[in-house]
């Protein structure tokens, strides 16, 4: 269940509470009042890293290709000298 955090616009209290999306608390339970709560927006934490040992994908994709039109090049050669043997 996703976390949220609410803050009373009556006595500022800060309530968190885990629950599905569609359910939305209103009521502060701190000072009892009604339709007080609102949605503190939460902070997404996205950290960036960087590791030495990890082949930039850009790279790996275009040794893929280097690859395949090496297979290819191949295929394509004893293709050749397979139709030049039914000649």
């Amino acid at each position: 269940m996703p976390k949220y955090t609410y803050k009373c616009l009556e006595c500022g209290d800060l309530t968190v509470a885990h629950h599905s999306a569609s359910k939305r608390l209103e009521d502060c339970s701190h000072c009892t009042t009604l339709s007080t709560l609102r949605k503190v927006p939460s902070k997404i934490n996205i950290e960036k890293t960087e590791s030495e040992d990890v082949e930039p994908v850009g790279n790996l994709v275009k040794e893929h290709i280097d690859i395949t039109r090496q297979e290819i090049s191949s295929l394509k050669e004893k293709f050749k000298e397979g139709l030049e043997k039914d000649e």
